[in-house]
């Protein structure tokens, strides 16, 4: 069975209880918020949602994409090649981009305390308000991940020294992003933020690996350290196709029904930035296909 799931209640204050058993998208009763319900469970998640208000901005939702990243992760279990991928290192240190209220990043947080691994460390990073940094920063903290960082990240921008040190100390091995990608003029920024990180991440994760070998202070450790190396760090992004959105903003129809011109344009945008996109899933969410979501595995060119 999964470590860890999801499903929703909704209270008075806006706060969105996710819990265990079963799937973030769920198969139980749909709320008037698209979400799902299912009984009590000693296993939970609470995130605080409050919506656009209070100087949240759009972050303050939780976003359908993130629950099928959420969904995505859960279903890894089953797929050995896909636990090498993502899981089998010597630290977990978990990074969501865009994270608004933190729920991806969280989730993926407390899906790693069921793992060998651990979580040793979350970052949250957006480009918005104090107010949703702090929002998610509580989010994270009271459902006990205690290494947690909330920072302000706009992309293409300089890293604040804060960031910079974080992913030093902690270099991430998995960077998470849902809705990340529907603005087209966003695109360049993030597909250079996402290089640098990766690049920041893989000369941690090499130099922890380094270190490690010589606290073991013999060359047969150090020689078994280089034969196993770690997997490099990955970036997984979930897209909701926006296709009709995407032609009321003069961008037209993709090469096929369901797929938005806008997921066409990033993908090429992480093409001539060097990375190397693979979508991994997609999950359809209406009969019509029209409002699917694309998860992409993103890293970089070897």
């Amino acid at each position: 069975s999964f470590p860890f799931s999801s499903s929703s209640s909704f209270r008075n204050n806006h706060r969105r209880r996710w819990k265990s058993p079963q799937h973030p998208l769920g198969n139980s009763t749909n709320t008037p918020n698209g979400l799902s319900s299912s009984s009590s469970s000693s296993n939970e998640i609470l995130i605080d949602s409050p919506g656009w208000s209070a100087g949240y901005g759009t972050g303050g939702k939780i976003w359908l994409s993130s629950k099928v990243l959420a969904e995505y992760l859960l279903k890894q279990e089953d797929k050995e090649e896909e636990e090498e991928a993502f899981y089998n290192t010597n630290t977990s240190n978990v990074l969501e981009l865009g994270c608004g209220t933190g729920y991806a990043g969280i989730f993926a947080a407390k899906y790693y305390e069921g793992k060998e691994t651990k979580t040793s460390s979350l970052t949250l990073t957006d480009g918005g308000t104090e107010a949703l940094l702090r929002l998610c920063e509580e989010n994270a903290r009271q459902n006990g991940v205690e290494n947690v960082l909330a920072c302000k990240y706009e992309w293409g921008g300089k890293m604040c020294s804060s960031l910079r040190e974080r992913v030093k100390r902690f270099p991430p091995d998995l960077i998470l992003g849902s809705d990340c990608t529907y603005e087209r003029k966003a695109h360049e920024d993030l597909c250079e933020s996402i290089a640098e990180l990766l690049e920041l991440a893989a000369r941690g994760i090499e130099r922890g690996k380094n270190e490690e070998a010589k606290g073991r202070g013999n060359e047969r450790a150090k020689d078994s350290s280089s034969s196993s190396p770690l997997p490099p760090p990955r970036v997984l992004l979930a897209h909701q196709h926006r296709t009709f959105a995407s032609l009321l903003n003069g961008h037209g129809f993709g090469p096929s029904i369901g797929l938005d011109p806008n997921y066409v344009h990033f993908l090429e945008t992480c093409e001539r930035k060097g990375l190397v996109c693979e979508e991994v899933h997609t999950e359809k969410l209406a009969w019509h296909g029209l409002r699917n979501v694309s998860i992409v595995s993103i890293i970089k060119s070897p």
